[in-house]
C-alpha cells in the first residue's frame, strides 16, 4: 500500500458550481502544483468522457491522449474490467472503499509506470460508466472523479514529476498515426503485471 497521506488534497471538483464540467470553471486552486491539478482535471475528463454523460471537449493538452490509452486498455482488458465491476459489486456508498483498495492492490509491488498510471484512469472511466448505468445519477461520477484525482496527484505525484511531468506521458504515447499500431499497444504492456495481481485479487473474493 502506497503512503499515507500528508494533506487533505483540495481536489477542484469541491469549487465546481454545477454538473456537467465546465473548462472555465476548473483550475480554482492556482496554488497546487501545475502536476496535481493535470491529474485531477485528467480524472474530471476521463470520466465524463468514458461513462458518457457528456460530449465535450477533451478539457487538456493530454487528455486526449489519455482518452486514446484508456480507450485501447479498456478495449484489450474488456473482460477484466467488466468482470471487476460486476465481481465488485460497486455503489456509490462502497465506491471510494472499492476504488481505493483496487488501486492499492495495483501498486502493491511499488512498481509505477505509465500503463499502470493509464490503468486507474480506465478504472475510474469504467467505475463512472458501470454507477451512471445503474445509478442514474451525475453525483456518484463525481465522486469517481474526485477519489482518481486525489490518488493520482498525491500517490503517483512525485513519481510523474520525476520522470518530467505530463509532457513525458504524452512522448511515452505518441499518437497512434506516427507509430506502428502494434509497437504504442506494446506501450500498454506495461500494466500487464499489474492487471493480472487484480484479476487474482477480484476472483478470490
Amino acid at each position: 500500500m502506497l503512503g499515507l497521506r500528508s494533506a487533505v488534497f483540495p481536489c477542484t471538483l469541491k469549487s465546481l458550481r454545477g454538473w456537467p464540467f465546465q473548462q472555465s470553471e476548473i483550475r480554482p486552486y492556482p496554488d497546487l502544483p501545475q502536476i496535481q491539478i493535470i491529474a485531477a482535471e485528467l480524472s474530471i475528463d476521463t470520466v465524463v468522457y468514458i461513462s458518457g454523460v457528456q460530449n465535450q471537449a477533451p478539457i487538456n493538452k493530454y487528455a486526449l491522449t489519455m482518452r486514446r490509452c484508456v480507450d485501447e486498455m479498456l478495449v484489450k482488458h474488456e473482460i477484466l474490467f467488466n468482470g471487476m465491476v460486476n465481481k465488485l459489486h460497486i455503489t456509490r456508498e462502497n465506491v471510494h472503499l472499492t476504488f481505493t483498495n483496487v488501486v492499492n492492490e495495483l501498486f502493491r509491488d511499488g512498481e509505477i509506470n505509465w500503463g499502470r498510471v493509464v490503468s486507474v484512469y480506465a478504472f475510474a472511466g469504467r467505475l463512472a460508466k458501470h454507477l451512471h448505468e445503474e445509478e442514474k445519477t451525475s453525483m456518484a461520477i463525481q465522486d469517481i472523479a474526485t477519489i482518481c484525482g486525489e490518488f493520482v496527484a498525491l500517490d503517483l505525484g512525485s513519481w510523474i514529476e520525476q520522470q518530467g511531468g505530463w509532457d513525458s506521458f504524452e512522448k511515452y504515447f505518441p499518437d497512434k498515426d506516427n507509430v506502428e499500431k502494434t509497437v504504442w499497444q506494446g506501450l500498454l504492456v506495461t500494466a500487464a503485471l499489474g492487471l493480472g495481481a487484480l484479476a487474482t485479487m477480484v476472483a478470490v473474493r
